[in-house]
């Protein structure tokens, strides 16, 4: 339960401040500019291009601000002194932020491929958006408890190298979120993907597990 305690008080703090709003509004810009896409050859593609160039931005700014200013703060001095897993502060963070980065992003990405293409999305696509930026919330936690004062501005630089990194020939490839989302935004319903969810999943775990081993020997 104190997960769960600990996950209001995180979704009070959010609606307490202009940060939900602000990311509302950033959910809400690439829209207008996906009208200039119809027409264009790869119309679908150019516009999941766009949606994924957001999750470098709404991740880093709900879960890894908030998460980071915490720890910064060290708000969390007084939790590491009470009987209670430090994992947990990462893991209320994420139940109460996460979900949110999701609904904006898929929110997001419905309304830019109807602007550019005037038909809903395919439903894989949506299901790729949603899965990037729970991945990329993930992420984002884990970089904010290696390093909280920087933690928003390392998460958007690293999902913007991501990004170039998914865009190589080279194996290396493999090594990005958007990568994979792309691969499975392309699969048909009769494909089995089972294998690029889970090259999607191992690294975001990654990057969290370094950060809960990171978060353990804080204030140690």
């Amino acid at each position: 339960m104190s997960v769960v305690a600990l996950a209001r008080v995180a979704w009070r703090r959010l609606l307490r401040r202009y940060s939900l709003w602000i990311a509302i509004a950033i959910a809400i810009i690439p829209i207008p500019f996906a009208y200039d896409l119809r027409g264009e050859k790869g119309i679908l593609t150019n516009a999941f291009n766009i949606a994924l160039l957001l999750l470098a931005v709404l991740p880093p700014w709900l879960v890894g601000s908030a998460l980071g200013e915490e720890l910064d703060h060290r708000a969390a001095t007084y939790l590491w002194s009470r009987p209670l897993a430090r994992w947990k502060v990462i893991a209320a963070k994420l139940i109460a932020l996460a979900p949110i980065v999701v609904v904006l992003a898929v929110g997001s990405w419905v309304a830019i491929a109807y602007t550019a293409t005037t038909r809903w999305p395919p439903g894989v696509t949506v299901r790729a958006v949603a899965a990037c930026a729970l991945a990329v919330s993930v992420i984002s936690a884990g970089i904010s408890a290696l390093a909280p004062r920087q933690g928003m501005a390392l998460a958007i630089v690293y999902v913007m190298f991501d990004l170039l990194l998914g865009e190589l020939p080279a194996s290396l490839h493999a090594l990005s979120v958007t990568f994979h989302a792309r691969v499975l935004a392309s699969r048909s319903h009769y494909t089995p993907d089972v294998f690029d969810w889970l090259l999607l999943a191992a690294i975001p775990i990654v990057w969290l597990v370094i950060g809960l081993l990171r978060l353990r020997r804080r204030e140690a």
